[in-house]
């Protein structure tokens, strides 16, 4: 299962323009769960602009899922969820 959580957020103080989210995204198979921590800056407003005191966590996520950026991330915690249940490589001693 995949989940996606915003961890925290910056604005503009004169308008209100969110600017910078920081955010985690998180799979999780089994017992084997992977996630990364990033951020994703904005430098222009949403069309239309949605008020600071009007946005909810969806919207937000929205605009991050939306980024080539967090589809990498999200690609990438999923490779290693995959590498993790597929080693390669094992350690141990044989005694």
């Amino acid at each position: 299962m995949v989940t996606w959580q915003i961890e925290n957020m910056e604005r503009l103080a004169t308008t209100g323009m969110i600017v910078r989210v920081a955010w985690r995204v998180t799979e999780q198979q089994d017992d084997i769960t992977a996630f990364t921590c990033e951020n994703t800056t904005f430098d222009t407003p949403g069309d239309p602009f949605v008020p600071y005191e009007e946005l909810t966590p969806d919207q937000v996520l929205a605009w991050v899922q939306a980024t080539d950026h967090a589809q990498a991330v999200a690609a990438d915690v999923h490779a290693r969820v995959l590498a993790a249940q597929n080693p390669t490589v094992l350690s141990g001693v044989p005694w």
